[in-house]
């Protein structure tokens, strides 16, 4: 079942996952439970960025740089930040959806466990209209 993406303005709640959505100069943050949803046009882009968690639900640590990964890079282009803790979806220059992942190391030794966000879906609706296009119809005889 997926969340519905609420947005709250310039409030920074202290949940799962975090999405800062900026658009025409205001920020927005919102947060929803571990499936997240989010429509944006195409002009916009989302920085999005995560939390561990260990099994009592408390903040954890993770072991090097997190992956990204999407699973239709002609829908939009991640650009993670170099630590990997931060990672900007920005859409390309077409509608659709992808699904967003992001996986990172739990062992802090030299061994490896990996472990994957949820889902997070991401729908990249038509931006603002910029231009008019006159379509002709058939042609006919004049009408009384």
């Amino acid at each position: 079942m997926w969340g519905v993406l609420t947005f709250w303005r310039k409030k920074k709640p202290s949940l799962r996952f975090q999405l800062i959505y900026t658009h025409g100069g205001e920020t927005f943050v919102g947060v929803t439970g571990e499936d997240l949803m989010a429509t944006i046009p195409i002009t916009d882009e989302i920085v999005l960025s995560f939390n561990a968690y260990d099994s009592g639900d408390n903040l954890a640590q993770i072991d090097g740089v997190p992956t990204w990964q999407i699973s239709d890079p002609n829908i939009a282009d991640l650009l993670p930040a170099p630590d990997g803790l931060t990672c900007i979806a920005r859409p390309k220059n077409v509608t659709g959806s992808c699904e967003i992942t992001v996986t990172a190391d739990a062992d802090l030794t030299a061994g490896a466990q990996l472990i994957t966000s949820p889902v997070w879906l991401l729908e990249v609706a038509a931006g603002q209209a910029v231009r008019l296009e006159i379509i002709p119809g058939e042609q006919r005889p004049k009408t009384a």
